[in-house]
């Protein structure tokens, strides 16, 4: 691998300016804005790396950890701002102005629900005995007739749930992917620690 050039060693450079200017007093908002700019800035350098393909795969658990670390400060941050803007507002999903002088930010708070142990089977019952409803039957082309119940319930389920491609089981049934989508290839590396004998 080739020596490092300016262009590569400015973030790390940037970095460490950002950390450097810290005093020993510093706020938890003070030491949050320069561990985000060193953090930016490190990135950066990474990207800029030519690094040999062993310390590339010793290293990406590493990112990978770094990363998480970073969605969980994003998910935590995010939603207890979120939830002091709601109870502020009484509930309102109401956008607001935040002024740090240089530029504003809108947040708007957002609330979303993750379902979790979903009861499948009994989901799919509930959709099939929905079908049997003539309301449910009508043709959706507006005629006003009613659609037999097998008919009705393949529309109900395909409005009801998200039905993906199976790849495998097409293939299975001579059915080629290619001719019905576009494709890319990418790689990816998995990376395990190894066991010791």
């Amino acid at each position: 691998m080739s020596k490092m050039e300016w262009p590569q060693m400015r973030p790390i450079h940037d970095a460490a300016a950002a950390l450097d200017g810290l005093s020993d007093d510093a706020t938890n908002d003070e030491l949050g804005e320069a561990i985000t700019t060193a953090v930016e800035h490190l990135a950066d350098a990474i990207n800029r790396l030519e690094l040999s393909d062993r310390t590339a795969a010793q290293m990406i658990p590493r990112w990978k950890s770094a990363t998480g670390l970073l969605r969980s400060a994003v998910g935590t941050h995010s939603s207890d701002i979120a939830q002091r803007l709601l109870d502020a507002n009484k509930g309102k999903s109401t956008p607001v102005v935040i002024d740090n002088g240089d530029k504003q930010i809108v947040c708007t708070p957002k609330i979303s629900k993750r379902r979790t142990e979903i009861e499948r089977d009994e989901l799919t019952k509930a959709v099939e005995r929905a079908s049997s409803d003539p309301v449910n039957r009508l043709n959706p082309n507006g005629t006003g007739e009613l659609l037999d119940y097998g008919e009705a319930k393949l529309l109900l389920f395909k409005k009801c749930f998200r039905l993906e491609p199976r790849w495998t089981e097409l293939k299975k049934l001579g059915i080629h992917a290619d001719e019905y989508c576009k494709s890319e290839t990418a790689f990816t590396l998995d990376i395990r620690e190894g066991a010791t004998l």
